[in-house]
Parts: C-alpha cells; structure tokens; sequence
C-alpha cells in the first residue's frame, strides 16, 4: 500500500464515531466491539509487561531524551507490523535505549498482515489483512478505532489526506472507499489485479498500472472511484512514480524498461460533460 503523505490537505476524519455498512464493499464495527476491546486490552498487557507504560515512557526516556515524532511514528508503525516486545527494542550495548521506543502493540488480526498505512497528521494507522479485514487505531496513542469488513482478503492501502480517506484494494479485484469513520464513499469498482497503485500527489486520484486485467495505465477521481481517463501507455506497467509538480509519471515494466509521460491532472469537482 502507499500512503498520500505529500497531500495538501489536512482533516481530522479518525474520530471515534461508529462506522456505517460499507454497502456492496465491506463493514465496520465500531471501538465497542469484542475486537476493539480486545486490542486495546491486549495492547495495555504489553505496555505492563514491558515495566513502564507509554505513558511513563513518553514523560520519561521520551522526554528527557527529546525524541523526534518521527521516531514515534517509525516506532509505532514497526510494532504494528512485528508485534515484537517491548524488550527487543529498548536496551542498547551499553544500556542505552538503541534507535526505536516500542510505544504501542496494535493487535486484533486473526491472520499475516498485508498492509500497513499511517498518517501522522491524521492520526491514524490502517492495517489490513489475510483475515478480511481492515483495523484502524490511533497513531500516536494507539487507541483502537474501528473495523472494516470485506469479502475477500485485503492486498493495498492508501491513505488520502485531502479526502481523509482510506483507499482499500481486496484480492477480489475490487477497490473501495471509506471515510475514516468507517461510512463507504463510493460503490467499489472492479480493477482485477492492478500491478501498481500510486495515489497523486494532491490526493484527489489514484493511478492503477495493470500487466494483465485490465488497461496499462488508468486515472481514477478517488471522491467516487470514477475512471477519469487510460493513459497513453501500451506496454504493461508493474510500477509507478510521480513527481510532486504531477505533471510527470515514470512507468516501470516487466521487461525492464522505465518510460515517462506527461500528464495534466484535471480539477477534481470538475462538473462531468
């Protein structure tokens, strides 16, 4: 999954309201549920079982050591995706803390994780998985938000600062769209099995590179999923990159060749003709 960390817009869409039915796409349950409880329980049995909880980590080593939120935010986001101990990243050679503080173990998959996607600004982590599912939780404080249910297992994520939304792609082949608080946006579209997924820039589109299943290379308006235009791209795309003036996207395919293009990104409220 990639993230839209360069977005321009800000939002405050990880509230803890409860999440609606995503309608044909998937569900969410809200932090009341069995599962939210039990990742915040267990979350709260790491914290102990590590001596000091992150709270006292934050006024104390944190703080005296004026750690950066970068650091916070590595350190979070490694301990959603090992769920290694407390004990594994603290305690260098000579009893310093090393590099990372394990602030947070973000728990409740029931299967390998497949995604993983933050935004800092948003405050918000999304974790998807084998098991079907999507689970958001707080960034920085590591509180449980909510689930998103799907029918099949989840393979992508982005995360759009502009729309405050979280882009899901399911093995499937369908891609869907949630507000942070769980209420689907758009019905889902079918993409098959995109090679590349790559949201722009500005946050308002997502590029979806095919090898097979569909065309090479297609814009879609992430508000409502709508394919905007194919871009003039006939061998296969297996990668993508765009520069932040987005008016260049690098191609790379399977054969080993990388080719750019030229595009002009519309207005996203544009009126359709």
């Amino acid at each position: 999954g990639s993230g839209s960390g360069s977005g321009s817009g800000s939002g405050s869409g990880a509230g803890s309201g409860a999440g609606q039915s995503a309608s044909g796409s998937g569900s969410s349950s809200s932090a009341s549920t069995g599962a939210g409880s039990s990742a915040v329980s267990m979350g709260a049995g790491d914290e102990q079982s590590g001596g000091e909880s992150a709270a006292e980590l934050a006024r104390g080593r944190v703080g005296r050591r004026g750690r950066s939120a970068s650091t916070t935010v590595r350190a979070s986001a490694l301990a959603a995706t090992t769920g290694v101990q407390s004990s594994s990243l603290s305690g260098g050679p000579s009893g310093d803390d090393g590099p990372f503080m394990l602030l947070h173990v973000l728990c409740g998959h029931d299967r390998a994780l497949t995604a993983v996607v933050a935004d800092a600004e948003l405050d918000v982590v999304a974790t998807g998985s084998l098991d079907q599912t999507v689970i958001l939780h707080q960034l920085h404080k590591g509180r449980y938000l909510r689930t998103l249910r799907f029918a099949a297992a989840v393979s992508r994520l982005a995360i759009s600062r502009s729309e405050s939304a979280l882009l899901t792609h399911t093995e499937d082949g369908s891609l869907h769209l949630h507000s942070l608080n769980g209420d689907s946006l758009a019905p889902s579209l079918p993409i098959g099995q995109p090679a590349a997924l790559l949201l722009s820039v500005c946050g308002h589109f997502v590029l979806v590179g095919c090898t097979r299943d569909g065309p090479p290379l297609t814009l879609i308006r992430l508000r409502d999923l709508r394919p905007v235009r194919q871009l003039p791209v006939r061998v296969p795309v297996c990668a993508l990159s765009m520069d932040p003036s987005e008016r260049i996207v690098i191609c790379g395919h399977p054969n080993g060749s990388l080719s750019h293009i030229t595009i002009e990104i519309p207005d996203p409220y544009e009126r359709e003709q």
